[in-house]
């Protein structure tokens, strides 16, 4: 149940602003109200929604003051990742390079909820996935530059960068 309406609202099935009843919702899966209701606590604890007394719950829309605040959150985060393994002239691990080229591809097929499953902090709003897409591009090439620099000069502690 909760799976199912959390997809539906990244992919967009269920856009932002529309209200949903537990009824409706109960009736559509075919379940009783008490998982709807399980689900919807869940996914307004987790911002998906916000629970209206007397009027259910609505899908959030995520603000332009909230997107900021994670891009900036983000930016602090990777720049420091980046800034780390460039000092160390430590290769990036691996997952993190088979990460990048899978949400790039879901990213140029315009596979938001695919995306999305590869890392749950994006933004669930297309347009800020390509902003984001873009930012992994380049992380992607500011380690590539690191890791090459990293196989050709010795570390601080006289050991290779590569592993």
């Amino acid at each position: 149940m909760y799976a199912w309406l959390r997809d539906a609202i990244i992919s967009g099935e269920i856009e932002g602003g529309r209200f949903l009843d537990e009824q409706w919702v109960s009736g559509i899966v075919g379940v009783s109200r008490t998982p709807v209701r399980e689900a919807f606590h869940r996914l307004a604890a987790e911002r998906f929604i916000s629970l209206l007394p007397r009027k259910g719950a609505q899908v959030r829309t995520v603000t332009a003051r909230e997107l900021e605040e994670v891009y900036q959150t983000r930016r602090l985060i990777e720049g420091h990742a980046i800034t780390a393994l460039c000092t160390t002239r430590t290769a990036p691990p691996e997952q993190m390079t088979e990460l990048l080229d899978l949400m790039e591809r879901a990213g140029e097929a315009r596979d938001w909820l695919e995306a999305s499953g590869l890392d749950p902090d994006l933004p669930s709003h297309h347009g800020q996935r390509r902003r984001q897409l873009r930012a992994r591009r380049a992380l992607r090439q500011a380690c590539a530059r690191g890791s090459s620099a990293s196989r050709s000069a010795p570390s601080s502690h006289g050991r290779s960068g590569s592993r």
